[in-house]
């Protein structure tokens, strides 16, 4: 009983990787993190109930079925956490990770983008390496005070700095009524010139679309010679 209770605590300390993937070009790169080939589900196993699917945009625009069969799989049922991790070895690829992302939103995946091998063979052994580690010690550290996140929101718009963005705040007194305010009266605010209120205005009340979004960029002096 001692030898296989050894056996099985050797096992779920190493990688487990699907024997079609022996031959997958990122395995070299797997130097951290001890592995072996085994009769596992996913092309990865990182974790009792956590998986990794691997995916060549390549390949997926040869065989588009083939990840929904893999996704399908009764097995894959185990894990909590299942990441397909996509390489990206092709140009022009916005139409496959549009469809890639319905996907995963729809499968309860998540989406992980690599753009070479040792790129994705060390998200695989940080997955791996944080296997028993608490959520927290990998997630972004929120900022929970409102005012500091507002404020660096409210910087991110160009020419746009802190002393505006506390002077709005205290003007409007809150994020919402900034959002809401017109040209006019964000000119009102103190400090704030005509380039910076329309820059904030269009940002928060533009209609944002692909082409909006462009437009923001290319044709942000026609939007204010109207102050000039």
């Amino acid at each position: 009983m001692a030898k296989l209770s050894t056996e099985v605590s050797t096992r779920s300390s190493r990688l487990l990787i699907h024997p079609c993937q022996r031959k997958n070009p990122l395995i070299p790169h797997i130097r951290d993190t001890p592995w072996e080939v085994s009769d596992v589900c996913p092309d990865f196993e990182v974790g009792e109930r956590s998986c990794v699917l691997f995916l060549s945009v390549r390949y997926h625009s040869l065989h588009p079925e083939y990840i929904h069969e893999r996704i399908g799989q009764e097995g894959m049922q185990k894990y909590n956490l299942k990441v397909l991790l996509v390489l990206i070895d092709m140009t022009n690829v916005k139409d496959i990770l549009m469809e890639l992302t319905q996907t995963v939103m729809r499968s309860d995946l998540t989406l992980v983008l690599s753009y070479g091998n040792s790129e994705a063979a060390k998200y695989i052994e940080t997955y791996k390496r944080y296997e028993h580690k608490p959520p927290g010690l990998i997630m972004e550290k929120a900022e929970t005070d409102f005012h500091k996140r507002a404020g660096e929101c409210l910087t991110s718009v160009k020419s746009v700095n802190s002393t505006d963005s506390q002077t709005l705040l205290r003007h409007f007194g809150k994020m919402e009524r900034v959002m809401k305010a017109s040209k006019t009266e964000l000119l009102a605010c103190p400090g704030l010139g005509p380039t910076k209120a329309t820059r904030l205005h269009t940002l928060f009340n533009k209609r944002i679309t692909r082409k909006a979004t462009q437009d923001i960029g290319e044709n942000e002096e026609e939007l204010l010679r109207e102050y000039d």
